[in-house]
């Protein structure tokens, strides 16, 4: 109460112009009463009045505006204590208040010196014994940020126990605001799988082909819904892809993005590198991969969704053993209806290329760090703890991880990606795979007449390549 008391009249200050030095007690006895029945009369009402103040304040005070408030105020009392410095014979104004007639300095002004209020010093810990009223009164309360409550959460190593599936949140945000990719990269793939039907291009082909030249390949009725695919994809990708780092695969390190951490196609780790857009070929994004094939293009989307399914999995476990291990505590029975919802939500549901869109964006989580700091800052009390270095906000663990749990993750499940991969033509039989296919499939002579039979059919070689294909496709399947 006394804070709030203190920070009305500080506003009260702030807002009205200081009056000039008082002459008589009379004027003195005035304006302290005029200021005790614009503030202590109007907080002393009713109790209401005081939760209102309350909530008042705290709003003032958000971030650094408490600081700036104190910061006005104090040049207000210095332009009065100079005009009046040649009547007053050099005696104590309002700003000595050190014993020594030192006088102190406000935190981020201009007269700022090395020491702070608490005698922090740069590379000191140390807090000063005789702090000023007016330093204590000034400090700015810490504003409600992801970073902050990530700190704080953090500092406590019992709440990764209490809050797992806030502790996953936390750790796994980065990847958690990109999830969304999925939906993207899948309906890209489903318009290259549209316009390129599987074993219709040589990897030198798809090497050359831009995702501009998909788009003007198809029918016309098609080509504004895929420029718009494109255009969602592209932002996805970029946004996403340096989630893949360091490795693109097992120990292969990635070699799309550059020094920052930002994406280079180029694979010249440059600066300013080459983003996924509409002129990047297309084998960056057909999702392809052949055992022991040192070409990476083809990993990028394939391992990029893996990872994206992964992370979506990794959350919705945390939050159904969360909630398994609740209802044990409560004393629940075995094999009521909440077990078995949670059992559906262990089990995925398939998706893929094939997917419709608006199915998959619903089956996949939605964050975004906006919205974390909305549920956190809605069970933020900014006002319960003090420290030495001023109001610190608390937090209800509970709610918020009640709250995530409730908009974030309903009906939810976890997902099983099924990514088609592309199967460039020749590439079985280029890379020598076909020769493994008896290590898989026994192998059988055939009688001679078919053998005849066959070459005899197989008598050009346009004839062989265009059996070729057929034969990788089922291969590819074995």
């Amino acid at each position: 109460n006394v804070h709030v008391l203190l920070m009305m009249m500080m506003k009260q200050f702030h807002d009205n112009k200081l009056p000039s030095p008082f002459k008589t007690f009379e004027q003195r006895d005035r304006y302290e009463m005029d200021l005790q029945k614009q503030t202590t009369d109007v907080f002393c009402k009713s109790k209401q009045a005081q939760l209102d103040a309350r909530a008042a304040i705290i709003e003032l005070t958000r971030g650094n505006v408490l600081a700036q408030l104190w910061n006005h105020f104090e040049e207000d009392i210095k332009t009065v204590d100079q005009a009046t410095s040649h009547t007053t014979g050099g005696h104590t104004t309002l700003n000595d208040v050190d014993g020594d007639g030192g006088e102190h300095k406000v935190a981020g002004s201009e007269n700022e010196s090395s020491t702070s209020f608490f005698g922090i010093r740069e590379g000191e810990a140390t807090i000063s014994d005789t702090a000023p009223v007016h330093a204590l009164i000034q400090m700015p309360r810490d504003a409600i940020t992801l970073s902050h409550f990530t700190s704080d959460f953090n500092n406590t190593s019992t709440n990764k126990k209490d809050f797992p599936l806030l502790d996953a949140i936390l750790q796994m945000q980065d990847h958690l605001q990109h999830i969304q990719a999925l939906a993207d990269i899948f309906a890209w793939h489903a318009v290259l799988f549209d316009a390129f039907p599987d074993g219709s291009l040589t990897r030198e082909q798809a090497g050359e082909i831009s995702n501009k030249d998909v788009i003007e390949m198809l029918p016309p009725e098609k080509q504004a819904h895929a420029s718009h695919v494109l255009a969602h994809f592209c932002k996805g990708f970029n946004g996403a892809f340096p989630l893949l780092h360091p490795n693109i695969f097992e120990c292969d390190a990635n070699p799309f993005l550059n020094e920052k951490r930002e994406v280079d196609l180029s694979g010249m780790n440059l600066a300013s590198g080459q983003k996924m857009d509409e002129d990047v070929p297309v084998v960056f994004s057909l999702p392809a991969h052949t055992p022991g094939e040192t070409d990476a293009r083809g990993l990028c989307t394939l391992q990029l969704c893996r990872l994206l399914a992964n992370t979506h999995n990794e959350l919705i476990t945390a939050l159904t053993l969360k909630n398994i291990e609740r209802r044990k505590r409560n004393g629940a029975v075995a094999g009521d209806a909440n077990d078995t919802n949670d059992a559906t939500q262990l089990f995925g549901t398939e998706v893929s290329h094939l997917t419709p869109t608006s199915i998959l964006t619903e089956a996949i989580i939605k964050f975004s760090p906006k919205m974390l700091l909305k549920i956190v800052r809605n069970n933020g009390c900014e006002d319960e703890r003090y420290t030495l270095l001023g109001p610190a906000p608390s937090y209800n663990l509970k709610n918020i991880e009640l709250m995530i749990a409730a908009t974030l993750l309903r009906g939810k499940a976890r997902i099983d990606v099924n990514i088609h991969q592309y199967h460039f033509s020749g590439e079985i039989h280029n890379t020598g795979h076909l020769h493994t296919l008896s290590s898989r499939l026994n192998q059988v002579k055939l009688p001679p007449s078919v053998s005849d039979a066959i070459l005899s059919e197989l008598d050009t070689e346009s004839r062989i390549r265009s059996l070729l294909p057929h034969v990788e496709n089922c291969v590819a399947f074995l």
